[in-house]
């Protein structure tokens, strides 16, 4: 007779091999249709979201939504093309993904379950990484999400992206994420200064990435003390040059983070913005960023879209060497990033003071692409013809 332990885990398997045929004879049995696009966020409604329904506007194809949450309301701009919004695990929403032609996610879409060869299966990963992802993890035996394709922004992320997803490197196709669309046409920037209640000239985004995380992979990465979001850290002086420069600072937390701090404790100067404000006023969040002036961020991957704006990113981050020991890098941040690192309060204080009294824009000047080629801002649409979707 098994122990407990060990019958549990043999039911466990054979019911992921009850699932698996199942799946497998639903992707069989039902046609695939050829007009038929599936696209899968995270979270729902995001820039990606919105770039295909700009990309598609006029196109004569079917495109289904799968959300992650039930209730969730869709925004505004949706309404620019008909879509079917259906939540990803009801019978429709499996229904539809096992009917198209084409399925697109950016966080993965019905776990590790097999893929049809009948279908193909693109993964928009949200960006391209500097800290260490997918099966790049070291001792983190995580599943990757499955697909038959994926995109990198440059030649210098095409090996990197198929090891980091078990791809060989044929199937990374070079091209800009759908996402940047948004951000390069900022087509509505000149709404956003009337939606914050304190007037300023210059606006700047910061988004650092998440130290702990309390949504999807639940972890600690880095020194989760140093989390702008954490609290405890004093802005005052950052504040001030903000103030007196007549910019505005503008939070934008990832939406695994942990948020334990709110903007009355960080300044006057200081607004946080997550996804639920945005989705109350009818924004995505690389229309904020196209209206930046400057970014700061640490290790996250929109550094490699903002640099396609030509305007300035001021690098915080203060622990890097906690980083660097712990989760570690795809490659030397040296090859990732140009920009000088800055690891205080102080420090950076002063260099985006430095910043304003300069400019509020970069100086254009040339710098080493490793992170973009294909700059353009049609980035969907291209992608889109690559993959012979639409002509």
């Amino acid at each position: 007779m098994l122990p407990a332990a060990q019958g549990c885990s043999v039911l466990i398997r054979l019911l992921r091999v009850l699932l698996e045929s199942l799946w497998a004879a639903l992707s069989m049995l039902v046609p695939k249709l050829q007009r038929k696009i599936v696209l899968c966020t995270w979270p729902d409604f995001d820039d990606t979201t919105r770039s295909f329904v700009m990309a598609l506007r006029d196109a004569d194809v079917e495109l289904i939504l799968l959300v992650h949450s039930k209730c969730i309301k869709p925004p505004t701009w949706l309404s620019e093309r008909e879509v079917t919004v259906r939540y990803q695990k009801s019978l429709l929403g499996i229904f539809h993904y096992h009917s198209a032609k084409y399925i697109f996610f950016t966080h993965g879409l019905f776990g590790t379950l097999p893929i049809s060869s009948r279908q193909l299966v693109v993964n928009l990963w949200h960006g391209m990484p500097i800290k260490r992802i997918g099966l790049l993890e070291v001792g983190r035996n995580q599943p990757v999400p499955r697909s038959h394709i994926s995109i990198a922004s440059s030649e210098y992320f095409r090996p990197i992206i198929a090891k980091a997803f078990g791809l060989d490197e044929a199937c990374v196709i070079v091209a800009q994420h759908p996402r940047i669309d948004v951000m390069l046409e900022s087509c509505r920037g000149n709404r956003i200064p009337e939606l914050f209640d304190v007037s300023y000239k210059r606006l700047v985004v910061w988004m650092p990435t998440y130290r702990v995380s309390v949504k999807g992979d639940i972890r600690v990465d880095g020194a989760a003390e140093t989390d702008i979001f954490a609290g405890g850290l004093n802005l005052g002086d950052l504040n001030d040059v903000l103030r007196r420069h007549s910019a505005l600072c503008v939070l934008k937390p990832h939406p695994m983070a942990k948020v334990s701090v709110h903007e009355s404790d960080l300044g006057d100067r200081f607004r946080i913005v997550d996804e639920n404000w945005l989705l109350v006023n009818d924004l995505s969040l690389y229309e904020v960023l196209g209206a930046a002036d400057c970014l700061i961020t640490d290790l996250s991957s929109v550094y490699f879209d903002f640099r396609l704006s030509k305007k300035t990113t001021i690098f915080y981050w203060p622990d890097m060497a906690e980083y660097s020991e712990g989760r570690g890098f795809v490659a030397p941040v040296s090859e990732l990033i140009e920009e000088q690192i800055f690891e205080t309060i102080p420090h950076l204080t002063l260099a985006l003071e430095r910043f304003f009294a300069e400019s509020c824009a970069s100086d254009g000047r040339t710098i080493r692409d490793c992170g973009n080629e294909h700059v353009q801002a049609r980035a969907t649409s291209t992608l889109l013809e690559l993959l012979g979707v639409r002509k």
